[in-house]
């Protein structure tokens, strides 16, 4: 890989849209040794904007015309999932590191050639699956890699939102066209979230439900369970529900975690030894010294959290901070960047085992909605 030293990292920018506005560049703009000289859209006046933005000298409507006219160290794309394998490609066969958003493709045969140019090429590529790196999920990992929990037997995800507070109901959103429809952006984080704790799934069981009255949607309610050599995970994602939540459980063998990713808190949950009818006060004692544990944790956490949004250090981009500096340290040679390509490539083997395989193959030509 090639390695870059004593200067600026200069990053080119694929795609104008909301995860661009909203999240990469806001972030790459904080960076001091970041440098973004351009940014193409096939819609340029999504580009233009974001440029003027966010001071980017040069705009173009072509990735290939960006690609030579720059000299870039890296392209970040964040174009909609069909146009993913496509546009990574185009980059990595143009000698540029390739940092993009989840999922890796939209088949596992475009994920294992973007996997192929990239290994043949040397060069990177960095996939950012965010919700796996929120602080409390890279605490809840570091717990598990120390053997603190015991063996994972079980992981169980919650996402709850509300379908009128997203995106997902502009006309034109990418979304309408993929094989999962309104679950397909959300649905690759979950995934990544059971392989970290459970490792490859062997077998997948999904129901779906209509609740809401939109009629161009098919289904609002999704229901995951998966099946591995270790264990068995779940995901449940709502899109009617009254408030936003994302929470997971985890258990294991020697002890449990409960996790409000939202609010960045870890509740350890203790064994108190098996179950026991509780016939004394003595026999209470155990399970009223969890339930306390569990309570003064989360009186903690609140308190933590209390404190960081009063001071404005609540930051809801910290996964994407976390992967982009990761990336960019990467490439410094100063460590490794966390996500594997192969276990990206996992991700998009599940996706195509809940929602099947796109209708035909996808080439990602169109990749300048800005609805991303």
């Amino acid at each position: 890989m090639g390695r870059i030293d004593n200067r600026a990292i200069r990053i080119g920018v694929v795609g104008a849209g909301h995860i661009a506005e909203r999240v990469h560049l806001p972030l790459l703009n904080q960076l001091a040794d970041v440098v973004v000289p351009a940014i193409c859209d096939v819609r340029l006046d999504g580009a233009q904007r974001l440029a003027q933005r966010f001071a980017i000298p040069m705009v173009y409507h072509d990735l290939l015309e960006m690609l030579q006219a720059e000299e870039l160290d890296v392209v970040d794309v964040l174009t909609p999932p069909d146009s993913h394998a496509h546009l990574a490609t185009q980059v990595l066969e143009r000698g540029c590191h390739c940092l993009m958003e989840k999922p890796l493709a939209m088949t596992t045969g475009q994920a294992e050639k973007v996997i192929r140019v990239a290994e043949k090429t040397g060069l990177a590529l960095h996939v950012t699956h965010s919700f796996s790196y929120f602080p409390a999920l890279r605490r809840a990992r570091a717990l598990a890699a120390s053997g603190a929990l015991g063996e994972v037997v079980s992981v169980d995800i919650q996402y709850l939102t509300s379908i009128g507070g997203e995106r997902y109901l502009e006309p034109g959103h990418w979304c309408n066209r993929m094989p999962g429809a309104i679950f397909y952006d959300i649905t690759p984080h979950l995934v990544m979230l059971l392989l970290d704790f459970l490792g490859p799934i062997d077998d997948v069981k999904v129901m779906t439900r209509k609740v809401s009255s939109y009629s161009h949607l098919e289904a609002d309610e999704l229901r995951v369970m998966a099946a591995t050599n270790r264990g068995l995970g779940s995901f449940y994602l709502s899109m009617n529900s009254p408030l936003t939540r994302y929470v997971v459980t985890i258990m294991g063998t020697k002890m449990g975690l409960w996790i409000n990713a939202d609010a960045q808190l870890v509740v350890k949950l203790r064994p108190v030894g098996g179950y026991k009818v509780v016939g004394s006060f003595r026999d209470a004692i155990p399970r009223g010294l969890g339930m306390a544990s569990e309570i003064w944790q989360q009186a903690a956490g609140l308190a933590s959290i209390s404190a960081r949004v009063i001071s404005g250090r609540v930051n809801y981009l910290s996964g994407h901070r976390y992967l982009i500096e990761a990336s960019l340290r990467s490439l410094q040679g100063r460590g490794e960047y966390p996500v594997d390509p192969h276990k990206c490539l996992e991700v998009v083997r599940v996706l195509e085992a809940i929602f099947g395989q796109p209708s035909s193959e996808l080439t990602g030509q169109d990749y300048g909605t800005i609805q991303r």
